[in-house]
């Protein structure tokens, strides 16, 4: 009689990568927490006026865009996770991870949301530039005819000019 455990080697294989597909996920979403609070706090000093920090120019109606669309983000998925509890009929534990929730709405929201807009105004220029009709080099009318004669009538320098070159 043969027992057949072959995929135990497997297992452990899914496993590991699970684990590290978890952990990396973890890190990126730590990451996009950090980058969303420093952005915010640069779109709270640039609120009323625009805000440069080298090359970086922040204006107050993409300060107020991006905090706007974090507070929606805010309020929309917890909605969502409301949605899903009555229609999947699961209890999600508010109390413990409820303010990861409003946390990850304000992040997908102005953040996310965020990088999507300008992943497609990107896109958007690059359609533009592809039906761009292509502008050929048309060279200035030649004029016909004599040269307009000169203002002063033409002298021939002489030994005793004392203009300064």
């Amino acid at each position: 009689m043969s027992n057949n455990n072959d995929n135990s080697g497997g297992i452990m294989v899914f496993a590991f990568v699970a684990a590290v597909a978890y952990f990396v996920f973890l890190f990126v979403a730590a990451l996009a927490g950090f980058v969303t609070i420093i952005f915010t706090i640069l779109s709270l000093f640039a609120w009323h006026r625009e805000l440069r920090l080298g090359k970086f120019i922040l204006t107050p109606q993409e300060a107020r865009g991006f905090i706007g669309r974090g507070l929606l983000g805010t309020v929309l998925t917890p909605m969502f996770v409301l949605f899903c509890e009555f229609l999947f009929e699961f209890q999600f534990n508010w109390d413990e991870f409820g303010g990861y929730v409003f946390f990850a709405g304000y992040v997908l929201g102005s953040l996310g949301v965020g990088m999507l807009m300008e992943k497609a105004a990107e896109e958007e220029q690059q359609r533009q530039a592809m039906h761009r009709p292509v502008q050929t080099f048309t060279p200035p009318p030649v004029q016909r005819g004599l040269p307009a004669p000169p203002k002063e009538p033409f002298q021939f320098a002489s030994w005793d000019d004392d203009e300064g070159r």
